[in-house]
């Protein structure tokens, strides 16, 4: 008889799992909330939505030399995507418009294109030296609001 056996152990050192309380400021009202996430260290100085919908929880990060990045958030039952890339970057993006209704919002001091259409959305933001991409199936609110929280990830 053949057996194979597979271990694997994960490190405390490399993962952080961090819970802050943040703010949002509008004209009308101070919101707070916490946001827990799990990220690398590599994600120190990079951009961060610091708000995720009720559930949602990292699945997979990846960040690459030239310092783009994407998280894929999952509920167990769809997948929320936020990625940046620098304002040089050679990556595309690329958008499903086919029958999705579009229109410009601002959010914060720049217009975001947002895309939707039932069970999708996507909202394209230039911000700076950065365009940060957010799709997937939650409401636009959501999305929006996941887009004015973008930060500097620091902890």
């Amino acid at each position: 008889a053949v057996s194979f056996t597979v271990c694997y152990a994960t490190v405390d050192a490399f993962r952080e799992q961090v819970s802050n309380l943040f703010s949002h400021r509008t004209t009308q009202y101070t919101e707070f909330f916490t946001s827990t996430l799990s990220l690398p260290d590599t994600w120190k100085g990079c951009p961060v939505p610091r708000y995720v919908p009720d559930g949602y929880f990292v699945e997979t990060e990846r960040i690459t030399e030239s310092r783009d990045g994407t998280i894929v958030f999952s509920n167990g039952v769809s997948e929320l995507t936020y990625s940046f890339y620098s304002a040089d970057s050679t990556e595309s993006i690329e958008v499903d418009s086919e029958n999705a209704v579009h229109e410009t919002v601002d959010i914060g001091e720049n217009s975001a294109d947002i895309y939707q259409r039932e069970g999708y959305i996507a909202i394209i933001l230039p911000e700076n030296d950065f365009v940060y991409f957010i799709t997937g199936d939650i409401s636009k609110e959501e999305a929006i609001q996941m887009a004015e929280s973008i930060a500097v990830w620091s902890e």
